[in-house]
């Protein structure tokens, strides 16, 4: 059972590595979700597409009556009682991360006339790790979020209509092991996000699901040696280029 166990967080490390992630896992100091069940989730509207992110930030220990317990991994294996026609994904290809790292998941759909009102949601969990030296899962559900559907009049969601295809922001910048770049995007689509050296050498390609509104991408920058580079976004109609500098 150990061992497979451990089979298992391997494989976790590999789909965390290889995945497009549809969501960025905010940048948080202490272990927790984000954001809280107080502050909850965003609102939506008819006709307006929605999508928002919820973090976690895990810790790679914890405590039970006294006992050391170490968390390998935890998992979001279903949300329930979403609006009819959304999704959720998480930001890796099995829906576990790590112990002592940090994830996120995506709900996202299209809310339509109809749909107006509140949902409460219950986000299933499970965490696996090891307990007086065997493997142990323990598996929750955690409330208390909901997602709120408002009239097409409603104001206070994202008007896509200001958002144009664009780089804003690429932090931090010189980068040394990763670079948080911000991509804004007035409509739905799959573009190519590239990294081109000085001399105009191609050295990191990847496809981003980009979403209307704002969009993070986490870019790992170890691999790159110190210098400048080129960040370029294309979504098959549009080119935007971005500068940053790489200093280890």
């Amino acid at each position: 059972m150990k061992k497979t166990l451990f089979s298992f967080v391997f494989i976790l490390t590999l789909a965390f590595s290889g995945y497009s992630q549809i969501c960025t896992p905010g940048n948080y100091a202490s272990n927790g979700v984000y954001p809280d069940t107080i502050t909850n989730l965003l609102p939506g509207a008819v006709s307006q597409y929605y999508h928002t992110t919820i973090t976690a930030k895990f810790p790679s220990d914890t405590t039970v009556s006294g006992v050391s317990v170490t968390i390998d991994s935890v998992g979001v294996t279903h949300v329930y009682d979403l609006p009819t026609g959304f999704s959720w994904a998480a930001n890796t290809n099995s829906g576990y991360f790590l112990g002592g790292t940090s994830g996120c998941i995506a709900i996202y759909g299209n809310p339509t006339a109809g749909q107006e009102g509140t949902y409460p949601i219950k986000i299933r969990i499970n965490a696996c790790g090891q307990f007086f030296g065997s493997a142990i899962q323990y598996p929750d559900t955690l409330t208390g979020y909901k997602v709120v559907i408002y009239d097409e009049t409603h104001v206070g969601v994202v008007d896509t209509r200001k958002y144009n295809f664009d780089i804003i922001e690429t932090f931090p910048n010189p980068a040394q092991q990763f670079s948080n770049i911000t991509i804004t995007s007035k409509d739905e689509s799959v573009s190519k996000l590239s990294v081109m050296n000085m001399i105009g050498t191609i050295v990191f390609v990847d496809k981003v699901k980009l979403f209307p509104g704002e969009n993070n991408y986490k870019l790992n920058t170890n691999s790159l040696g110190d210098g400048v580079y080129f960040i370029c976004i294309d979504n098959g109609s549009q080119k935007i280029t971005k500068k940053i500098i790489v200093s280890h």
